[in-house]
């Protein structure tokens, strides 16, 4: 009975917890893009997160070392991105990708962080994202978010 109790709790705190995030875009039909209005603010730096919920599930290279190229390709259902604003500089750099199973994101496939060996030395458009890079008037959605993360 007390597993059950704590099993019930655990589920509506998870809901309680997803239920705070704020409506961000639609990502042009392609996913439901979410943000967490509990902005970390450190001195010149914001961080802010963005959970998209994707209507078909995607792909995401998995670094294998006994794979051919070393890359195999997993499919994921949502994934939460971490990004770092310098507010005065007017930098975006993102920090971390969790990818989820699921569209709740409860069942994580794997997190990459820009500290990681295979995102440090990849040259691809998937490892790029990762690079620190300014935020331009014409960007719109980096500019979208930084207007949130630099209230």
């Amino acid at each position: 009975m007390k597993k059950m109790a704590l099993l019930l709790w655990i589920l509506l705190a998870q809901q309680t917890a997803w239920a705070a995030w704020v409506y961000f875009d639609g990502n042009y039909g392609n996913a439901l893009q979410y943000y967490d209005p509990n902005i970390e603010v450190k001195g010149k730096a914001s961080t802010l997160r963005i959970f998209n919920m994707l209507s078909v599930k995607d792909m995401v290279p998995i670094y294998d070392a006994g794979a051919p190229k070393h890359l195999r390709m997993v499919l994921y259902a949502s994934e939460l991105s971490t990004y770092e604003f310098n507010c005065k500089d007017q930098t975006i750099h993102l920090k971390s990708r969790t990818f989820y199973n699921d569209i709740d994101g409860k069942f994580p496939v794997l997190t990459y962080k820009h500290t990681d060996k295979f995102i440090e030395q990849g040259n691809s458009d998937f490892t790029k994202q990762f690079i620190k890079r300014k935020v331009y008037p014409n960007h719109d959605k980096p500019l979208k978010m930084m207007n949130l993360a630099c209230r």
